[in-house]
């Protein structure tokens, strides 16, 4: 069987909207060998509509499929699926941080936090509007907003619990007074507007 834990490149194709044909393609640096639609040669099905992105963590793949609203938790030695993390309305982008994976839910304005023993949601960590890419530094979680289908210009910062209850509090800082609403032409110092509130979830309190 094919072993995709070598020297290699894993390539995510987004696919059509609609069509249901995205696909995990594999370089291996190595040979020079390229593999195509490695997850569905592997598991008998297709992987879904949209794939957003890909995430590596101890060996495992985390491949956000956005449009089948799903993630596809993968072997990354054979390819081989191992669950399937459902719940979310248009997932993106996914980051982790002591055994929790956060994802980016482009549609339902929020951030939801995995459980990567269980393989579940556990949290939610609200957002502005249509949260993307993200990351995680200090112990807090870093989100741009890209407005969905508005115009929200806004980032998220929500600090973490190293211990595993959640989330201590969330707040959004964005821009004000910026001419014609474009934020590269925004004031320094009062221009940038911070509004934060205190959100206290399990033990985190």
């Amino acid at each position: 069987p094919a072993n995709y834990l070598t020297y290699g490149i894993y390539i995510v194709n987004e696919g059509s909207f609609g069509a249901g044909n995205s696909s995990v393609s594999y370089l291996n640096l190595q040979s020079g060998t390229m593999s195509n639609d490695v997850f569905e040669i592997t598991n008998g099905f297709p992987l879904g509509d949209v794939a957003q992105s890909m995430t590596i963590l101890n060996n495992k793949g985390y491949i956000v499929v956005n449009n089948s609203q799903k993630i596809e938790v993968v072997d990354l030695s054979n390819m081989q699926s191992i669950a399937t993390i459902s719940g979310f309305q248009s997932p993106r982008y996914f980051v982790t941080s002591n055994n929790k994976g956060y994802v980016s839910d482009w549609f339902d304005n929020n951030i939801k936090v995995i459980d990567l023993t269980t393989n579940t949601i556990t949290n939610t960590i609200p957002t502005g509007n249509g949260p993307e890419q993200m990351v995680i530094n200090s112990n807090k979680l870093f989100v741009v907003n890209v407005g969905g289908f508005g115009t929200d210009r806004t980032g998220s910062i929500a600090t973490l619990d190293q211990h595993g209850w959640g989330f201590h509090r969330h707040r959004t800082v964005h821009q004000r007074g910026c001419p014609g609403g474009d934020s590269r032409h925004c004031p320094p110092g009062p221009g940038l507007l911070r509004s934060e509130s205190r959100i206290c979830q399990g033990r985190g309190g």
